[in-house]
């Protein structure tokens, strides 16, 4: 990508996250999927054990 990260269209890069955060004592994970063209969440997983989401 070479740092381009501003696209001419929709859904012509997806890029991922994942975060991890300790909830109530348990580490909880998501991983959101983000469409570069306009920033938006595309999707997501979440989970307890991040080798499932």
């Amino acid at each position: 990508m070479n740092r381009a990260f501003n696209r001419e269209q929709p859904m012509e890069t997806l890029v991922s996250d994942l975060t991890y955060v300790k909830v109530v004592g348990t580490w909880q994970y998501i991983c959101l999927f983000i469409d570069l063209f306009n920033r938006e969440i595309v999707g997501y997983s979440a989970g307890k054990v991040r080798m499932q989401i």
